[in-house]
């Protein structure tokens, strides 16, 4: 098993072109690139990664 932390949106997309991956855990807040762009951008390169949305924001 391999992983790897990306610290932003767009470093996520320069590791998915360039790296075999599975599957993505991605907050829904993040710098760079926001998480529909990212999504997008998997889903159209490489629609076959799994792909699981989250956050820790207190939306109150």
């Amino acid at each position: 098993m391999i992983f790897w932390f990306a610290v932003d949106g767009q470093d996520a997309i320069s590791k998915i072109t360039s790296d075999k991956v599975n599957i993505v855990i991605s907050d829904i807040k993040m710098p760079q690139v926001d998480v529909t762009t990212l999504l997008k951008t998997i889903k159209e390169k490489s629609p076959e990664i799994e792909v699981i949305i989250m956050t820790t924001c207190n939306y109150r």
